[in-house]
């Protein structure tokens, strides 16, 4: 039987955080990264809103083509989170939670 990444691991942990927080989450396809180099692992939608999640180990740095997609992101203003731990993933969840408190938005 293969060896999962830890890289694997915490991202499979990190969508379904997410989701228990009632998030929609887009596991983006690995087919998509032969024409789109620096995709994101995954899109997390909630409340009209989106953000790019990369999951990275402690140690794992952004390749070039995640560095450039990163730098397009907020360029135009959408949320690009690196996350590294699922502690940090629960932070970043409250985070986000804290953020949409409040607002007006429609539930979807």
């Amino acid at each position: 039987m293969p060896r999962t990444n830890p890289e694997t691991h915490l991202l499979r942990a990190v969508k379904g955080l997410f989701q228990a927080y009632g998030f929609g989450v887009i596991r983006m396809p690995p087919s998509i990264y032969t024409s789109g180099k620096g995709i994101p692992d995954l899109l997390v939608l909630k409340d009209g809103r989106v953000w790019f999640v990369e999951i990275k180990t402690p140690k794992g740095k952004l390749s070039p083509y995640q560095e450039r997609m990163k730098a397009l992101c907020e360029y135009y203003g959408v949320p690009y989170i690196v996350i590294r731990t699922l502690e940090e993933a629960q932070k970043t969840i409250e985070e986000i939670k804290k953020e949409l408190e409040g607002k007006d938005v429609s539930k979807r």
